[in-house]
């Protein structure tokens, strides 16, 4: 019995080791066979006439949610290993009812270890969808035929994907010429004299869907994509600390690696633009790059106005009863009539595209603003359905679950895929190129200001749009550039679009996220630069000055750096175990048994028994207070401070508290503020050698004044 779990585990251990490969189709069958229980399912309720009836569901469709990630990261020139991590995966189930007077729906969300597996959604999830199908006749026979505000799934041909198309390969790893071109950029950042901390990382990122419903549709749909993330935090000559983060997103590892020179040039210009001030608010003339015109039509048009479910629930009314007719007039918007907007989930070659959306319907790209015309709204199946209008399949959610809070309590609550932008593009009719727009500003104002944005937010029910500042640029005739500090555009929206008073026709790409009440998902922009005047410009206030850090300090990366992490990770949730030993997981006996025998060969694989003794005495006597109360001990020794037992806490000249590898600390004494930054490394270096006399694990990475 013993060797034959042994085995089970070790096998378990190698197949995931060596599996190259992921094949979704059992997941697919269970859900399969959750829609057939879930529709032959009898409820009894009794009818408005008294009489029991049993009763069934109309329809439901269940989708599926999972992430997986192989991740480095990189603190101050430091790279960890990689490491690929599945989050744990969630479910939506949408259960419909309907008669002949109206249509109830009731959403279910899901997160739980017990989806990783078939059996684990065959046997732990049926019960919580049995009470929701119950709880859905409760809320059909309280519910109010007007208040209702959800259709009836319309009959279709069903889309179902061969079974091959659900076998996956696993996360692509970071290639290593790809890590050391960004680990030698982090490196020449961090050894820079006025940078005092840079955290990055790289990232392969798949977001995996499945859709199966009763109608037989049966999609597995992934997007891939790859992240770099570049945060520098920076002090300028007047002691103000400016952070920058460099993010940016790419649709495969060759394109970052083509633009990891263009990446290096956006570092420097930060750097020469750190002596910055502040720019008066006014009304100024700008050239708005094609990111910053793509946060402006994502946020203030294409990407929020024109969703079809707040067109539906009234939250946005500036477009409603405006599909087919001509909103740009003479002065009004009247930059509408030389473009068309897209958007485009079918365009392989953009970050954002996907062929069947979170519904299961096939995604279509779709022109919404035609010359000036509204052609289309981005839709869903809600949506289409009460606008009577053919759905393109634009349903998206970041996520199924989020926690909120109710009377003291954390409760899940469903996050529903509505409408969203995925490529949006902006198609032009002039021949104007951008630097034919830069000479015609400097010959009308002698002067402009290039504007670049990555972030924006508009109010829906009024249109009120502000657009995040990201670089500021005045650029003179003489070819003088001088660098603002950031501040926000602000302006109702059809006053910022009938600012817009030439379109280029240079084009350029921005990726990043959305974010909603759906969650947040990724977009990217094709969109050319703009001219812009007449909206209001607000600084944002100035960074106040540190007083403590200095720009020269001794830096240094070590070249013999260790990786430091486990090559061998022990799964104790309980699913997992009984996966590994192949368990069934409605044996109680045996769970209970393969827990005990699971744990006992962990204990054998570990060093040794001492080893394994001093940590469990360490953390059951040593708390995180304790440890607290010893690093601040050794740190008044170390300043030969002594403490006043007579004095209350807040008034000692030194107090601090332990978190998680930080130690934090509290003093009103400048020249106490001082040494303690001077003498940090050797505090640290200090207080873990006390830590591991008394054979504690736990270790302190940095110590802050607060």
């Amino acid at each position: 019995m013993i060797l034959d779990i042994y085995k089970n585990m070790l096998n378990f251990l190698k197949y995931k080791k060596m599996e190259k490969q992921t094949n979704y189709l059992p997941i697919v069958q269970a859900m399969g066979q959750l829609v057939q229980r879930a529709k032959t399912l009898k409820v009894k309720r009794e009818d408005p006439y008294g009489n029991r009836v049993n009763h069934q569901i109309s329809d439901i469709r269940i989708a599926y949610l999972n992430y997986e990630d192989s991740t480095i990261s990189y603190i101050n020139g430091i790279a960890s290993e990689q490491k690929k991590v599945k989050q744990i995966p969630e479910m939506l189930f949408t259960i419909f009812y309907q008669n002949k007077k109206k249509v109830i729906r009731f959403d279910l969300p899901v997160k739980s270890n017990f989806l990783f597996y078939p059996e684990g959604i065959l046997s732990f999830i049926w019960p919580s969808l049995a009470i929701a199908i119950d709880q859905l006749f409760d809320e059909f026979y309280a519910s109010k035929s007007e208040d209702n505000k959800f259709h009836q799934e319309n009959p279709a041909n069903p889309i179902v994907m061969n079974e091959s198309d659900f076998l996956l390969p696993t996360v692509s790893a970071i290639p290593q010429s790809v890590h050391n071109s960004f680990l030698e950029l982090v490196k020449d950042c961090y050894l820079l004299e006025r940078v005092a901390k840079v955290d990055a990382a790289l990232t392969s990122k798949r977001k995996l869907w499945i859709v199966v419903d009763s109608l037989g549709t049966k999609i597995l749909q992934k997007q891939d994509t790859f992240h770099t993330s570049l945060n520098l935090t920076v002090v300028n000559n007047q002691k103000r600390v400016f952070e920058k983060i460099f993010s940016n997103i790419y649709h495969d590892w060759k394109a970052f690696e083509d633009k990891i020179l263009t990446l290096r040039d956006d570092c420097q210009n930060f750097f020469f633009s750190l002596e910055r001030k502040q720019l008066e608010s006014g009304i100024y003339p700008l050239i708005f790059a094609p990111s910053a015109v793509g946060t402006l039509f994502h946020e203030a048009l294409a990407g929020h106005m024109l969703s079809g479910s707040f067109i539906l629930t009234e939250k946005s009314n500036i477009f409603k009863g405006k599909l087919g007719k001509n909103i740009a007039k003479n002065g009004f918007m009247e930059i509408l009539n030389q473009i068309q907007v897209w958007d485009c989930p079918r365009d392989k070659g953009m970050i954002a595209s996907y062929q069947y959306d979170m519904e299961g319907t096939e995604a279509k790209n779709v022109c919404l603003i035609d010359h000036g015309r509204v052609k289309n709204f981005l839709l869903d199946k809600n949506s289409a359905s009460y606008l009577k209008l053919s759905n393109n399949g634009h349903a998206l959610a970041g996520d199924f679950v989020t926690q909120v809070l109710y009377n003291f309590m954390i409760i899940p609550e469903a996050r529903i895929p509505e409408p969203r932008v995925s490529n949006l593009k902006i198609v032009s009719d002039v021949d104007y190129s951008l630097e034919e727009m830069k000479a015609g500003m400097l010959e009308q104002f002698g002067y402009y200001f290039y504007v670049e944005s990555h972030a924006g937010e508009v109010d829906v029910e009024t249109g009120t749009f502000n657009l995040k500042v990201d670089s500021l640029v005045k650029i003179s005739k003489n070819g003088k550039k001088e660098y603002f500090y950031d501040g926000v555009f602000s302006a109702n929206l059809t006053d910022f679009l009938s600012a817009i008073q030439a379109v280029s026709s240079s084009y350029g790409r921005t990726q990043g996220y959305c974010g909603s009440t759906s969650g947040w998902v990724p977009t990217e922009e094709f969109v050319p630069a703009m001219v812009v005047y007449g909206v209001n410009w607000a600084p944002l206030p100035l960074p106040e000055k540190n007083k403590i850090l200095k720009l020269k300090r001794d830096k240094y990366i070590p070249k013999d750096w260790e990786k430091k992490s486990s090559s061998f990770e022990i799964w104790w949730d309980l699913e997992c175990c009984m996966y590994a030993c192949g368990t069934p997981f409605f044996d109680l006996k045996k769970k209970l048994e393969c827990i005990s025998w699971i744990r006992f060969i962990s204990f054998l694989m570990m060093k040794s028994f001492q080893e394994l003794a001093r940590k469990n005495l360490s953390e059951k006597f040593q708390g995180n207070r304790m440890l607290g109360s010893l690093a601040m001990q050794t740190v008044r020794d170390f300043l030969k401070i002594e403490k006043n037992p007579d004095t209350l806490i807040g008034e000692e000249l030194l107090s601090g508290y332990l978190r998680f590898e930080t130690l934090f600390l509290k003093t009103s004494d400048q020249f106490l503020k001082i040494t303690l930054f001077k003498e940090k490394k050797n505090l640290i270096s200090l207080i873990n050698s006390h830590f591991e006399k008394i054979w504690y694990s736990q270790r302190i990475s940095d110590i802050r004044l607060k």
